[in-house]
């Protein structure tokens, strides 16, 4: 039996600015099948009525449906999704993103999973690297000889400096 569960938190956003978090998504794949759960809260007279719910993931963006939202609360369940494709083009493993499309420029936002970014590796330079050192002469220098320059003395014996 197969068995994967992610919580994750919805996000209230205002245009580009982040408000609150404002409900949380329920995503369980059991055996191939999949079941989303959405409950949404703390939001505006303004926002009650329906919200589209997109998903995000493999390049793509599709429309699963719609949640209700009345006195600033609303909550949609989905059972028996396919694992292989939750809606149009994206599976289970590939989805990246929920989001709520509010009124007025607002959206509820959940990030599934963080988007992976593949890091560009410079190609080997087919030429060794050649390390350089500068040759500098060194003086030794006795502790008394420091004592004196720099007014403070050195005691072995504590590994202190006194000054």
């Amino acid at each position: 039996m197969n068995y994967d569960r992610k919580i994750k938190y919805l996000e209230l956003f205002e245009g580009n600015i982040r408000l609150q978090n404002a409900g949380f998504i329920k995503l369980e794949a059991r055996d191939g099948v999949v079941s989303l759960i959405i409950k949404v809260e703390k939001l505006k007279d303004s926002d009650e009525g329906p919200a589209k719910i997109v998903l995000i993931g493999n390049g793509r963006e599709a429309v699963l449906g719609e949640i209700f939202v009345e006195r600033g609360r609303g909550s949609r369940s989905y059972e028996k999704l396919s694992e292989k494709k939750v809606v149009d083009g994206i599976a289970y493993d590939e989805l990246e993103e929920v989001q709520i499309m509010l009124r007025n420029n607002r959206m509820l936002r959940g990030i599934v999973i963080e988007k992976r970014k593949e890091k560009q590796l410079e190609p080997l330079s087919p030429e060794p690297l050649m390390v350089m050192q500068e040759e500098k002469e060194v003086e030794a220098v006795s502790i008394e000889h420091l004592q004196e320059e720099t007014g403070i003395r050195l005691d072995s014996k504590e590994e202190e400096c006194e000054e």
